[in-house]
């Protein structure tokens, strides 16, 4: 069984030196949204669950370290490359994030 409120932690964690994470609702059907150091919004199209099941599909070997305690730190390290990348390059207006195969898309 998955632990979302462990994995909200983690995202919060992994992304607090790029902004903060905030969510509604509970469990996997929680909506989360990112609010980036300059303020911008955006909210996740998907829910908590979708999120955690991408993170959870990504190559953690591309960002591991010795130290890491779990895969999942590993694909949440990447992930938040990923959303860093769809902010620096979100088009002016941009307000939802969608998360694909291939990173995190701002439209």
């Amino acid at each position: 069984m998955r632990d979302y409120e462990e994995f909200l932690s983690r995202l919060r964690y992994v992304l607090s030196l790029d902004g903060t994470i905030e969510s509604s609702g509970m469990g996997g059907g929680a909506q989360v949204t990112f609010v980036g150091l300059e303020g911008r919004r955006f909210e996740f199209i998907q829910s908590l669950g979708q999120i955690y099941s991408a993170v959870g599909r990504l190559d953690s070997e591309v960002l591991a370290d010795p130290q890491d305690i779990s895969d999942m730190q590993a694909q949440l390290r990447l992930f938040s490359v990923h959303v860093k990348e769809a902010v620096e390059t979100a088009p002016d207006g941009a307000r939802f994030f969608e998360v694909r195969s291939s990173g995190v898309w701002a439209h």
